[in-house]
């Protein structure tokens, strides 16, 4: 059975559960993962938390060396992998090994330019003479990569690549149906990654049946961090999902969560436009009840 990959190690689902992935070509059982939940979400994004400033600090062509070593051991696993997607995903062998080649090929571009990411020196307008910024680019830290179903590798591929090559740590949560291809190529790019294998954490598939859990706690930390600016998109995230599911109460519930942090941060005016947007869901979800 696959397993899920956080702290550089594979371990089963905190509840003990798991799911089948099925071929849907033959409705066989090709294989099962763990289904993930809240508990797994936040060992995964504690570890890449923790491995963050490490791999930031790492100098880029570092990076750049650690993930071709990676990709050199996909490509030496590609007929393996490839054969994998097509018992998960349906899809034809010569298809699958394209895919492959372009999650590579990708991986590869991005790994190049991890070295030649520049920052600018820009004038600034100033009443004591002339003066000069100087523009800095750094890595924001841990990043959540929501992999579809219908080219897991390749679109994988542009998520992972420039998050890791910047100084970014991931966690990957590929598609409920097509999780196996996803833990083969993740797991050997750890490999590679050596004493930073906490910088890419996997939570295959249903890492919680609600996208909205994850953004919510991703805010949750960024909040609990003082940073309120970079939890507000993951807390608007968790509230697009929560609304699209028909979850009226959770989205209020999120929402004033939202307006009480934006009002100890004296943003009132926001703050009165999240209370009064929960509101409506409340009145909403009461008339549906």
């Amino acid at each position: 059975m696959a397993m899920l990959l956080i702290n550089g190690e594979p371990v089963p689902a905190r509840s003990g559960e798991q799911m089948d992935v099925i071929n849907p070509a033959t409705e066989e059982v090709v294989g099962s993962v763990p289904k993930a939940g809240l508990e797994d979400v936040e060992a995964a994004v504690s570890s890449a938390r923790k491995a963050f400033d490490g791999w930031a600090r790492t100098d880029p062509e570092e990076r750049a060396r650690l993930l071709r070593e990676g990709l050199a051991r996909v490509r030496a696993h590609q007929q393996e992998i490839a054969e994998t997607l097509v018992r998960e995903q349906g899809k034809p062998l010569f298809e699958a090994v394209g895919e492959l080649h372009h999650f590579v090929h990708g991986m590869e571009f991005y790994a190049d330019l991890a070295g030649k990411v520049r920052g600018a020196y820009a004038p600034l307008p100033s009443t004591l003479g002339k003066s000069f910024g100087l523009v800095l680019r750094r890595p924001v830290g841990v990043v959540a990569a929501i992999v579809p179903w219908n080219f897991p590798l390749t679109l994988m591929g542009t998520k992972i690549g420039p998050a890791l090559a910047a100084g970014n740590t991931v966690v990957v949560k590929p598609a409920s149906t097509t999780p196996l291809s996803t833990i083969q190529v993740i797991g050997h790019l750890n490999v590679a990654l050596q004493f930073y294998q906490q910088a890419l954490a996997l939570l295959p598939p249903n890492a919680v049946d609600d996208l909205a859990v994850i953004h919510n706690h991703l805010g949750n930390i960024y909040n609990d961090a003082g940073d309120l600016d970079r939890a507000l998109p993951h807390y608007r995230e968790s509230i697009r999902y929560e609304e699209m599911q028909g979850n009226l109460y959770g989205a209020a519930q999120t929402r004033a969560n939202v307006a009480i942090g934006l009002v100890n941060a004296g943003r009132l005016d926001d703050a009165l436009a999240y209370a009064l947007a929960a509101l409506r869901n409340y009145e909403t979800y009461g008339e549906r009840a």
